[in-house]
């Protein structure tokens, strides 16, 4: 191998020994830098995925925390980039958040106080109704049967039937006009009446259980019952057995006619003592 001397223009005599040793090391060199270049940017890029993941971690992790009822979460991220922007933004919906879920645990103690209330209302009328010593009938405003109190159910012979209609009380109850095989109308019927706005008494109706052939004789009131718009909300029927009434006014009836009749046979003889 020849080396020129370019100043003096006289080429000189290198070894390949000593030409390769040069080389070899300027690429040990170069790998070395290589090396250090690629543990650098390593390092730095190590760091740049760990400032860009750890606050999509976080923001995950307080999502994930916040989706299992944990409102109180709030990330502390101090950036100025897009990543920034999207912690301030989580935070304020976590506050959000916790501020709804505050007004609807007030609202569900306020909606569970009203229940408790409602439902102590609803225990108490119930009580009332079944402490009256009259048959008590409720529908809401489509005819649907609503309540009947213990009364009632041993007046009718049985209780509640939800599925039946208005037109369908009287069969289902066995209700008949008074002294005839026919079944009491639909549209005369107290309970009817209620609801389109009519308040009614009526004493033909009976009741005849077709198991114990028993009749029974009632007086029913119908009644409705407005919401606070003034639209019919329910109607009540309250009836009561005057089987004893009626029996009362079969014997006056009959010692009317036994009086009518006496009077006319003292008139008679009174009126032949007059004429003798």
């Amino acid at each position: 191998i020849v080396s020129r001397d370019w100043s003096s223009d006289v080429a000189l005599p290198i070894s390949e020994r000593d030409f390769m040793q040069e080389i070899n090391a300027n690429t040990r060199t170069s790998i070395l830098l290589c090396l250090i270049a690629f543990l650098i940017v390593t390092q730095i890029g190590i760091l740049t995925a760990r400032w860009v993941i750890n606050p999509i971690l976080q923001l995950n992790i307080s999502a994930k925390r916040i989706a299992r009822g944990k409102w109180q979460q709030s990330l502390e991220i101090e950036r100025d980039d897009e990543l920034g922007e999207l912690a301030k933004s989580f935070n304020s919906m976590a506050e959000q958040l916790q501020e709804s879920f505050a007004a609807l645990q007030a609202n569900n103690t306020e909606i569970k106080l009203l229940n408790e209330a409602l439902s102590e209302s609803q225990n108490q009328l119930t009580k009332f109704l079944e402490a009256m010593p009259v048959g008590v009938f409720i529908t809401d405003a489509n005819g649907k049967p609503y309540y009947i109190n213990l009364i009632g159910q041993q007046i009718l012979g049985q209780g509640l039937v939800t599925e039946a209609t208005s037109e369908q009380l009287a069969e289902v109850y066995q209700v008949y006009l008074a002294g005839s095989s026919s079944l009491y109308p639909s549209s005369p019927m107290p309970i009817i009446r209620a609801l389109q706005g009519e308040s009614v008494t009526v004493d033909d109706m009976e009741i005849r259980r077709t198991l114990s052939e028993k009749i029974i004789p009632i007086e029913a009131l119908g009644t409705p019952i407005y919401d606070e718009s003034g639209n019919i909300a329910f109607a009540i029927a309250t009836f009561t057995d005057i089987t004893q009434r009626k029996q009362a006014e079969k014997l006056l009836a009959q010692y009317n006619r036994t009086l009518e009749t006496q009077v006319k046979e003292r008139t008679k003889e009174l009126l032949q003592v007059i004429e003798k």
